[in-house]
């Protein structure tokens, strides 16, 4: 190996370490392992241990009547294999998807050295590394930072055919967009980019058409074959929410919800890098710059990360985070009873995800969709908080009832034990 060769790598290791660093610091009280993480893990520890392979995903945020639209399965996938390397341990799993993260940069170098040349190669490396944007949406389980975390595969694949021309390549990079898309619907907006990208400026073979088309069906076939199964159930989906586009329910909004820019913000750095590439000072000027981009990224990164945050990233409530979950998922099952649930009013959704999540891998049978029969009610809520007047109907309806006893969780938060009378 050359010594220019030895140097990159000896670089992107160092910016491996670095990458890790900067998210692993209060990592616990970081992480966001909430509700929707809570759901998804126990969908996939469900199919998990009735040996089920699904072909459908998490629905997506827009509704219309209660009818949903349902992703591609590929997020319960790859969730399925950190939670089961991680023996389904939020924590383990969550830090073993940001491992994977930072191993990306490798495929991210390389690909895009292949693709356009080292510069654009080290700028979007030490962005993506170190940028806080990137640097929160790197260390937590979700569909968007998975199909983030991918992006640098596809990457190397682009690099790849461009330095072989193999149309076996092209195949694996349509395939892989369709793969992609899986994750989020949005992605669609970057295949239409592809598409124009080679039979427009690459201009590949006119049959290679049929590859690109071929490759989307390879790598979305899983829902492909549900459509054909369910007679065409999200097709149909989708045609009434084109016809009643104006009544639909959404969960968030574009302004609202940032990781709806990941994976477009990805390519569009790396478009706009290649389009400044010529501009860019060469020799040790470009050593200097990007020294001051790193250090300004990771000075950035560093001032969000570097202190004990009060909450979980992407929190409902002040004062929450993944180990106040786990102190009540502690203190549950240390009480030994029967017949019991749990609600949080921490969250939008009180049916308390992560805490069943815990209950339900260590083998602890209950009727957890109950609220109407069980005995005893574990609530978590504010100290302050009046939360038995709350609309919600899971403390609602648990009436009459008395308090059997009350633990500390935090300075804002108790847990509450009710027995039914």
């Amino acid at each position: 190996m050359s010594k220019a060769k030895n140097l990159n790598l000896l670089l992107l290791i160092g910016f491996f370490v670095i990458f890790l660093i900067l998210r692993s610091v209060y990592y616990t009280e970081h992480l966001n392992f909430s509700a929707d993480q809570g759901v998804d893990a126990q969908k996939v520890l469900s199919l998990y241990r009735e040996h089920k392979i699904p072909l459908i995903g998490p629905f997506t945020s827009l509704q219309y009547n209660g009818r949903l639209l349902f992703q591609g399965p590929a997020y319960y996938y790859l969730l399925f294999v950190f939670l089961y390397i991680g023996k389904f341990d939020p924590i383990i799993s969550s830090y073993l998807f940001t491992i994977f993260c930072g191993l990306m940069i490798f495929p991210l170098f390389y690909g895009l050295k292949m693709l356009t040349n080292k510069k654009v190669a080290y700028l979007m490396v030490i962005t993506y590394a170190f940028f806080p944007y990137y640097v929160e949406y790197t260390r937590f389980h979700w569909n968007t930072t998975y199909l983030l975390s991918l992006l640098p595969l596809l990457v190397l694949f682009m690099g790849l055919y461009k330095k072989y021309k193999s149309k076996w390549l092209f195949l694996l990079i349509s395939s892989m967009l369709g793969f992609l898309l899986q994750f989020h619907y949005q992605f669609i907006l970057i295949i239409f980019g592809f598409f124009i990208y080679y039979f427009y400026f690459v201009r590949v073979k006119l049959y290679y058409v049929f590859l690109f088309i071929l490759g989307l069906l390879i790598g979305f076939s899983p829902l492909i074959l549900f459509e054909f199964r369910n007679q065409f159930y999200n097709i149909q989906t989708i045609i009434l929410y084109i016809n009643h586009r104006n009544q639909l329910q959404s969960g968030g909004n574009l302004f609202t919800t940032p990781h709806y820019y990941l994976s477009i913000s990805f390519m569009g750095l790396i478009i706009f890098y290649s389009l400044i590439a010529k501009y860019l000072p060469s020799g040790k000027n470009f050593k200097i710059l990007l020294t001051v981009l790193a250090l300004i990224f990771i000075s950035a990164s560093a001032l969000i990360n570097f202190h004990k945050p009060e909450h979980s990233f992407w929190s409902y409530s002040t004062h929450w985070n993944y180990p106040d979950e786990y102190k009540v998922y502690t203190i549950i099952k240390s009480q030994h009873l029967k017949n019991y649930n749990v609600a949080n009013m921490t969250y939008y959704d009180v049916t308390s995800d992560v805490i069943k999540f815990l209950l339900k891998r260590d083998g602890v049978n209950i009727n957890y969709t109950d609220y109407y029969h069980n005995k005893y009610l574990f609530i978590i809520a504010a100290h302050y908080y009046n939360y038995m007047s709350d609309p919600a109907y899971e403390v609602n309806t648990f009436k009459p009832s008395k308090v059997l006893k009350v633990w500390k969780i935090n300075s804002t938060y108790n847990l509450y034990l009710r027995e039914r009378l």
